[in-house]
């Protein structure tokens, strides 16, 4: 018996298309997500390179100075105290750590003499206050 209306499809052949299109759809997603952390990657690196061109030109700029004869001459004179000949070289002392300390120390007065008393007021104070 040959009929003419169409027979109905399968379950399990439905069951399989369902699951292809699900399967596919799932590589779309994914493919496109990749898409779009890639690109934002790319992003990223290329600001990453300006920045590096920008500090590259940057030191070149300082290399050139560091380079240069009025550069050097001037670190030799300020940090090695050298002198071209016929000039002197004036070298005026720090004052000492110990003596700026001392010269701010508390002072005493007794019988018309002063006394510097350094740090001994401020021991005592530890001590005993």
């Amino acid at each position: 018996m040959t009929s003419n209306s169409p027979s109905k499809p399968s379950p399990v052949l439905f069951l399989c298309l369902l699951a292809l299109l699900g399967y596919f759809g799932i590589n779309v997603i994914q493919t496109m997500t990749d898409g779009y952390s890639y690109q934002d990657r790319v992003e990223t690196l290329e600001q990453q390179v300006k920045n590096l061109n920008k500090k590259k030109t940057e030191l070149s700029q300082e290399l050139e100075v560091v380079k240069s004869n009025h550069f050097i001459e001037s670190e030799a004179r300020n940090k090695l105290h050298l002198a071209k000949e016929n000039e002197t070289i004036v070298v005026f002392p720090q004052k000492s750590e110990v003596l700026s300390e001392t010269s701010q120390a508390e002072t005493s007065v007794k019988g018309g003499i002063q006394f510097s008393l350094g740090y001994t007021n401020e021991w005592l104070k530890l001590f005993f206050n």
